[in-house]
C-alpha cells in the first residue's frame, strides 16, 4: 500500500467552495480570451504587469470575507493533521491572501506558514516549484506525495513534479480527467476513503 505522507492542497475551490468570479476578473483587467489571468498580467512589462497584480491581489482579498469552507474541509486536514502527516497549501493566490483565508475558514491552526506557498514566493502552478520546495522541506519521496485540487493547473503541477493526483469535483475536459489518479466529489468522500484505506 501506497503511504501518502505528504499533502499539498489548492486552496480556493479545493479547501474553500468556490468564491473567484474569473471572468469578472477578466474584464477588470483587461486579460484578452484565452489567456490565464495570471500569466498575462506577469507577462507585461513591469510598469504595467505591477498595477495589474496588485489590482488583482486586491480584488482576490475583497472576496475573503465571503469564502466559505469546502465540505468536508475541516474533517480531512484534522485526520491528516492527527496522522502527523505533513500537509501544505500551494495556491496561484498571494500567500498573505491564502492566510488570511485560512484564518477566516478556521484552518489555519493546522498549517505552518512556511509551508503556505503563494505566487509570490514560488512560479505559480503548473510549475512544478512550489512542490518541490515542499517536498524538500519536508524531505518526503516523490512517491509519498501527493497534490489535492479542484483544477487543471493543479493537476499538471503533480504531473509536472512527478507526484500523485487527486481531482476534487468534476473533471471540466477529458484531459483534465485523464491527469487525476484519483477523482472525489469532495473531501468527504475522500476522508472516507483514507479512514477505509481503500486506495491508500
Amino acid at each position: 500500500m501506497k503511504t501518502l505522507s505528504g499533502w499539498i492542497f489548492d486552496l480556493d475551490g479545493t479547501l474553500t467552495k468556490p468564491t473567484h468570479d474569473f471572468d469578472f476578473i477578466r474584464e477588470c483587467l483587461k486579460v484578452p480570451a484565452g489567456e490565464l489571468i495570471l500569466e498575462y498580467s506577469q507577462s507585461l512589462p513591469i510598469e504595467e504587469s505591477k498595477p495589474l497584480l496588485n489590482k488583482l491581489s486586491k480584488m482576490e482579498q475583497s472576496v475573503i470575507k465571503n469564502t466559505q469552507i469546502a465540505e468536508g474541509a475541516n474533517s480531512l486536514i484534522k485526520f491528516l493533521h492527527t496522522q502527523s502527516y505533513e500537509i501544505g497549501i500551494l495556491t496561484r493566490n498571494t500567500k498573505d491572501n491564502a492566510i488570511q483565508t485560512l484564518i477566516h475558514i478556521g484552518l489555519y491552526k493546522f498549517f505552518r506558514p512556511e509551508f503556505i506557498i503563494g505566487r509570490d514566493e514560488q512560479k505559480p502552478k503548473p510549475s512544478p516549484e512550489g512542490i518541490s520546495y515542499l517536498l524538500s522541506k519536508w524531505n518526503k519521496k516523490l512517491t509519498n506525495a501527493v497534490i489535492i485540487g479542484d483544477y487543471r493547473l493543479d493537476l499538471e503541477a503533480g504531473r509536472n513534479a512527478g507526484i500523485s493526483t487527486i481531482l476534487i469535483g468534476q473533471a471540466t475536459d477529458e484531459d483534465t480527467e485523464k491527469l487525476a489518479d484519483y477523482q472525489f466529489s469532495n473531501l468527504s468522500k475522500l476522508k472516507s476513503s483514507l479512514e477505509s484505506q481503500l486506495l491508500f
